[in-house]
């Protein structure tokens, strides 16, 4: 069971039952979904990146 402080954040509701199950799973099953997990966030990070310098390029070339 996963437990945080009540300042601390923890995962949303929806979330929650799914991680208590994964406590569950054999050492090897939870590296695999630990590297899906960091894979995805990884994704996410490097949209909002380039979110963000493609969007200071579209500042830039309408502003010539």
């Amino acid at each position: 069971m996963l437990l945080f402080d009540k300042d601390e954040r923890g995962p949303d509701d929806d979330l929650r039952l799914h991680f208590e199950t994964l406590a569950q799973l054999p050492d090897e099953d939870k590296n695999a979904i630990k590297a899906l997990i960091e894979g995805l966030i990884a994704k996410h990070r490097a949209r909002q990146i380039v979110g963000e310098f493609g969007a200071g390029a579209d500042k830039r070339t309408a502003s010539r």
